[in-house]
């Protein structure tokens, strides 16, 4: 019994550090306005690679939605803009947010990272792990956050995971991350007698 219990300790002590390895704050402001109304933008990424798995941004919209949800942040709006997250046009973003009534707007790029696994000199498996990062700005263009998710060091997999997992698991890396540094609570729900 003490063993299993040891064995499910450091197991959950080496999940916990894999995820704090693999996010980072970037950069972080010191003030933050109250964000009850949130638009983000379709993300930048390599394009080439995203034509290879073309639910990348189905999965994202979806995963971004209903990560921000259970954090209670309801009022989540995507939009059909791009952004260059390196070079954010922050008229534009000031113009989208005061048009629109947003507290803020999310910038994502998603870089895709192929991974070989070899033994003895021979491919054994193949996946592509992600690197997601997301800017926040407020309604008057001023950065507030900057953060990065690096599935790699911040995800623990049994398999190699597809695509679609990783970009799913990079997205809501990133975001819960952001979601505790704009200091939000995750809610707690019984749905069907199981707490979420």
């Amino acid at each position: 019994m003490i063993r299993q219990t040891l064995s499910f300790l450091i197991i959950s002590f080496v999940f916990t550090s894999c995820a704090a390895l693999g996010t980072k704050t970037l950069y972080r402001n010191e003030i933050y306005p109250e964000i009850k109304k949130l638009a983000f933008a379709k993300i930048e990424g390599n394009r080439m690679v995203a034509k290879k798995f073309p639910q990348t941004d189905s999965i994202f919209n979806k995963t971004f939605i209903e990560t921000f949800n259970s954090y209670n942040l309801y009022n989540i709006v995507p939009l059909n803009s791009t952004f260059l997250i390196d070079k954010p046009d922050t008229s534009k973003i000031i113009k989208i947010c005061n048009e629109n009534n947003y507290d803020g707007l999310v910038i994502t790029r998603i870089k895709f990272i192929h991974i070989s696994y070899a033994f003895d000199f021979s491919s054994v498996a193949k996946n592509w792990d992600t690197e997601v990062e997301m800017k926040l700005f407020d309604k008057t263009g001023n950065l507030l956050l900057s953060i990065l998710h690096n599935t790699i060091k911040g995800n623990s997999y049994f398999m190699p995971p597809i695509a679609e997992r990783t970009v799913h698991d990079g997205t809501a890396g990133a975001i819960k991350r952001m979601a505790k540094e704009l200091g939000l609570t995750k809610k707690n729900v019984v749905q069907q007698g199981v707490w979420q």
